[in-house]
């Protein structure tokens, strides 16, 4: 789910993989790995993409359970 975000973001915004590895200082297999689900990326590098992208993360609460 979150990888097709970023596949969306990166086309919505027009950030090429190659442009988004350079600013993320990544080579380009890393990220085709994590784009294609070979690798999973580290929190902190995943942070990183999704504020280079504008990628917020927004909690929805209206399906919590009350106790």
């Amino acid at each position: 789910m979150i990888r097709e975000t970023i596949k969306e973001a990166m086309q919505l915004k027009g950030v090429s993989a190659a442009s988004l590895c350079r600013q993320m200082n990544i080579n380009e297999a890393t990220m085709s790995n994590y784009l294609h689900g070979k690798y999973q990326m580290s929190a902190g590098k995943l942070e990183t993409m999704m504020q280079i992208l504008g990628i917020r993360l927004i909690i929805d609460k209206s399906n919590d359970k009350k106790k």
